[in-house]
């Protein structure tokens, strides 16, 4: 009796495996069966599948606590009506992000980058992981191209707020819409600037929170770790699990973060939380030293 596993395409993103066993039982009669059961490559590999890792996850109480802060999690979710809108846009505490971001820079190459002393943040990320959403909230502009189409950043874009911080948005690696060796030419402007830039504070690294960390969010993290870059991760897209869900995800990454060389808790955002805007920005003023 022999065994055979070959993949089989029933989802259009996930791509499964079913046991294939076939059995002979004389010269003539041969017979020809299917397993019922369908694994994922994880549980070949020895490891559950994200749902059912999320299922055994527990939940703490000090992540409960810091996400009904913020207002956090599907149970919160709403239509952003023009009263949210303007309460996110105009009710800014901190006069600075009443600015509006002014785009200083966009290329495609690394040396093409003016040199500057203004504190630098760069945003990082899978394709579609909310990197240009989250540059668009943090001051009353929108300046950044969104899209619902996967690698829609191409180069790296710098960007002003009066002078006083510079943020970047880098080019989104893993799936995008693009020739092959156009992407291996933002890998290397990317690492170059990551590992090259003088002015450059902090790294956000930006994590999906439906989905936790994946496979190449661990990659980029560990060429981080390789290069000794100061780096923070955030969670994006907070309003869109349930709760309790979102609870269990922040803890296996903060649980994954804690063998890194930062194992800082994770930022929480969601684009229909003011408070977690709000605390994002006053963390962008401690960490360039304006809220002095």
């Amino acid at each position: 009796m022999s065994y055979f596993t070959f993949p089989c395409l029933l989802k259009a993103t996930e791509r499964y495996y079913i046991n294939l066993k076939y059995s002979f039982s004389g010269a003539s009669n041969r017979t020809l069966s299917f397993s019922t059961k369908v694994s994922t490559p994880n549980a070949l590999n020895g490891q559950l599948p994200f749902r059912k890792r999320l299922k055994n996850t527990p939940v703490v109480s000090s992540i409960r606590k810091r996400v009904d802060e913020l207002d956090l999690g599907k149970r919160t979710r709403r239509r952003l009506n023009n009263c949210v809108l303007n309460a996110l846009k105009h009710n800014i505490s901190e006069k600075l992000f009443i600015c509006k971001l002014e785009k200083v820079a966009s290329t495609a190459l690394f040396d093409s980058l003016k040199s500057s002393d203004v504190p630098e943040f760069a945003f990082c990320g899978r394709s579609n992981v909310g990197k240009s959403t989250l540059l668009n909230l943090i001051s009353k502009s929108k300046p950044a191209v969104v899209s619902n189409s996967p690698g829609e950043t191409k180069r790296i874009d710098v960007y002003t707020l009066q002078n006083k911080i510079n943020f970047t948005d880098l080019p989104g690696y893993g799936f995008a819409y693009a020739h092959e060796e156009e992407r291996r030419c933002w890998l290397h402007a990317v690492q170059r600037y990551l590992c090259e830039r003088k002015n450059l504070r902090l790294i956000f690294a930006l994590v999906d929170s439906r989905h936790g960390f994946k496979s190449i969010d661990k990659e980029f993290l560990n060429f981080l770790d390789r290069y000794n870059a100061n780096y923070r991760v955030i969670l994006t897209k907070c309003d869109l699990p349930n709760a309790d869900n979102l609870y269990r995800v922040i803890h296996g990454v903060e649980e994954s973060l804690k063998a890194r060389l930062h194992p800082y808790p994770c930022l929480l955002i969601s684009r229909q939380s003011i408070q977690s805007i709000e605390s994002f920005r006053k963390y962008l003023l401690v960490k360039s030293g304006l809220n002095r």
